[in-house]
């Protein structure tokens, strides 16, 4: 299934930046699909992005290469500005949004729409049911943008994350 959805995440990507990015900046960025390469410069996002909750290059390499996970993004020649972690969990047909980044100076150009929609498409391709995320509490932007494309809250864990914040837990029917 991983496979599946590996050979299809490009394609998903080449869409959603059709739809969502402008021209000028879909040129611009090319869509991929994690290799062991790409593991070092994910991590390193990561843990910017998340702190002590980032993903460790180990994780990010059992997660995708003997789990059930997908990681698929866009570079830019600079390189990675973009990118989703997915699990697709075969038994229960869902899908699941471990983690998504756009970086810094990229932000506000709807990638993150890019990404969400990429997520959904993949996960529809392969036979998920549903597509879901947490979602900090205090990420309005985050919480906003999932809505907009078709996510609704469906719970709100306390206490989620590691410093105690609570959580907006998000779902979609495919």
């Amino acid at each position: 299934m991983v496979l599946a959805a590996s050979s299809l995440a490009p394609g998903a990507l080449l869409v959603a930046l059709s739809r969502f990015a402008t021209a000028s900046e879909a040129k611009l960025l090319l869509p991929f699909v994690a290799t062991t390469a790409d593991i070092p410069a994910l991590a390193e996002l990561s843990l910017g992005a998340f702190g002590e909750e980032a993903l460790s290059a180990a994780t990010f390499r059992q997660r995708i290469f003997r789990g059930n996970a997908l990681a698929f993004g866009l570079r830019h020649r600079e390189g990675i500005v973009a990118y989703l972690l997915l699990y697709l969990h075969r038994r229960t047909l869902r899908a699941y949004i471990h983690e998504a980044l756009v970086v810094a100076p990229w932000r506000g150009r709807r990638l993150s729409a890019c990404l969400l929609a990429a997520a959904e498409g993949v996960a529809s391709a392969v036979g998920m049911a549903t597509l879901s995320a947490h979602v900090r509490a205090s990420n309005t932007p985050s919480l906003q943008g999932k809505l907009r494309l078709g996510m609704v809250i469906v719970g709100r864990p306390p206490a989620w994350y590691t410093d105690r914040e609570d959580a907006f837990y998000l779902r979609q029917r495919l």
